[in-house]
């Protein structure tokens, strides 16, 4: 009789910290994104990542490449968060204060 496999799951303060990681370093925006697309792209990636999960998005057609982050990482979490929290409202809050320490850091230095 084959065993049944637990799957990873996340806790609120377990996601809260993954955001809080992917936020320090996102990355570059690609071509087709925003630097918030960059954001949502690296939260996706570093929960994947905890998760155990490849790193790999359902297109939605037409859909801008945000849109596909978030809906994918909404379906993610739907499955596998073990309490109820809001992952997409935890994520952009990260992502408001990540871009609002960005905008003052460059008008600090002028870059």
């Amino acid at each position: 009789m084959p065993q049944k496999t637990k799957e990873k799951v996340v806790s609120q303060a377990e996601y809260g910290q993954l955001c809080v990681s992917a936020c320090k370093h996102p990355g570059r925006a690609r071509s087709n994104e925003t630097i918030e697309d960059a954001y949502w792209r690296s939260i996706c990636r570093e929960v994947y990542r905890y998760l155990n999960v490849p790193f790999y998005f359902h297109p939605i057609e037409g859909a801008p490449r945000g849109k596909v982050y978030r809906e994918n990482l909404r379906t993610l979490m739907y499955w596998r968060q073990n309490e109820s929290f809001e992952p997409l409202a935890i994520a952009r809050a990260h992502i408001s204060q990540a871009i609002e320490r960005r905008v003052a850091h460059s008008k600090r230095t002028g870059i």
